[in-house]
């Protein structure tokens, strides 16, 4: 697998992971333990930037794109999740196969 970075505009930042298989997760951070896992299994070649959309201000959001998409449909286009600088899910949250399976396809 050659590597890959995984960048994740999100509305809120969850700072609190616990992977407690009896608790019940959010999407976030179900998000954020399949990209950590996905990481692992790749020898790190998966490396993710998540951004808080609500405490970044335009000039720490590098891509003009995500600005625009806000501008435009607000807060339901989030999660934004862009594999090497392209787009691949907007508004929801991949689960870990659909993120493998678009790792492959690149």
């Amino acid at each position: 697998m050659t590597k890959h970075i995984i960048d994740v505009y999100v509305p809120y930042l969850n700072t609190e992971m616990d992977f407690n298989p009896r608790a019940k997760r959010k999407p976030l951070e179900i998000l954020q333990h399949d990209i950590l896992e996905l990481r692992e299994e790749s020898n790190g070649k998966v490396e993710c930037i998540f951004c808080n959309i609500h405490e970044a201000n335009a000039s720490k959001i590098k891509k003009s794109e995500v600005i625009d998409i806000m501008q435009n449909g607000g807060i339901d286009q989030l999660p934004l999740v862009y594999i090497d600088d392209t787009l691949v899910f907007k508004g929801q949250y991949p689960d870990k196969q659909e993120l493998r399976d678009t790792l492959d396809s690149l």
